[in-house]
């Protein structure tokens, strides 16, 4: 959004803030509403942009200069450039992690449809040097990059190696997408860290892999890194002994 325009979210509020009032059907309504807001965030987007220019100098002035205020210059659009990551991974993942303390309290590990969904993991830190190599680009031919790593799994593969890592046994019961669904909607109830339908929905309807289909990390001179050479870099500390119990 920032290469449409320089104030994306008080847009963002003004289309919400429009919406309220065009369901007055009132004109007038509309009209004030308008003006109100303009005259709130107009004072608050003139103080915040020179605060940028006095800590950015002439690299926000020239960026600034390009692009709008307000109005998007949709026009602009074409430059985006899209980064398409499948699964990713890292010390903080909310995959592996995820799983792997379900694995501490449960003597099942759930897969869902059968652990068919297909990935291709990509390591967190080859995603942050995709960004920055496109940012550095001069010139992009193509405007959408998918990110993937260099091997493809399956969602039970993928399990297997995880319970490989922490050195745990469990049963993988495979979960029926219709089952999986009402499950997620109870949990939904409680807590969504655990997980949600969205979620479900997203593991049912494709696979996350590179299709080859536009460029991706080889075209951006990365050497992408496998889950199995990153995975036991961080996940150690699942197992009984934790960082202790490394053979």
């Amino acid at each position: 959004m920032y290469s449409l325009l320089r104030h994306p979210l008080y847009f963002g509020n003004y289309l919400i803030w429009l919406g309220i009032a065009i369901v007055t059907f009132n004109i007038y309504f509309v009209v004030i509403m308008s003006l109100l807001f303009w005259v709130y965030y107009e004072r608050i987007m003139f103080a915040e942009e020179r605060f940028l220019e006095g800590k950015f100098g002439d690299a926000y002035l020239n960026w600034s200069n390009t692009l709008p205020a307000f109005i998007p210059a949709f026009l602009n659009f074409k430059k985006s450039v899209i980064l398409r990551p499948s699964l990713v991974f890292g010390i903080n993942d909310n995959f592996f992690n995820k799983f792997a303390s379900i694995v501490q309290f449960f003597p099942v590990l759930p897969i869902f449809g059968g652990g068919l969904t297909k990935f291709s993991p990509v390591w967190v830190e080859d995603v942050a040097s995709a960004i920055i190599a496109v940012l550095e680009k001069e010139k992009i031919e193509q405007n959408i990059f998918e990110l993937g790593g260099p091997e493809t799994f399956s969602f039970k593969e993928l399990m297997e190696i995880l319970l490989k890592q922490i050195k745990k046994k469990r049963f993988l019961l495979s979960i029926p997408w219709s089952i999986a669904r009402y499950q997620a909607k109870f949990l939904e109830i409680f807590t969504k860290t655990i997980l949600t339908e969205d979620q479900i929905l997203l593991l049912q309807d494709c696979d996350s892999v590179v299709t080859g289909h536009y460029p991706g990390l080889k075209d951006l001179n990365i050497n992408g890194m496998t889950v199995e050479t990153v995975l036991p870099d961080y996940i150690f500390r699942f197992r009984d002994s934790g960082q202790f119990n490394r053979d």
